[in-house]
């Protein structure tokens, strides 16, 4: 994990990258969440995500936010 946070930051100096890999890890834990854990996750996305400088994963919250 800190050899790819280190290629993340060296080659990616305002954190668009590592911000879309986090949001992307997070949807990715709804996959093996329980359901109490699950349902948490789902209420954390839709605020978290259309927040971001990235539009595409902003566009994606804002889908999500049903």
């Amino acid at each position: 994990m800190t050899r790819l946070y280190a290629k993340l930051d060296a080659r990616n100096p305002h954190h668009e990258l590592t911000l879309a890999w986090h949001r992307c890890q997070k949807l990715r834990a709804l996959n093996h969440a329980r359901p109490e854990a699950g349902r948490q996750l789902v209420a954390d996305i839709p605020g978290a995500f259309p927040t971001g400088p990235i539009p595409e994963v902003a566009r994606l919250g804002r889908t999500l936010r049903w």
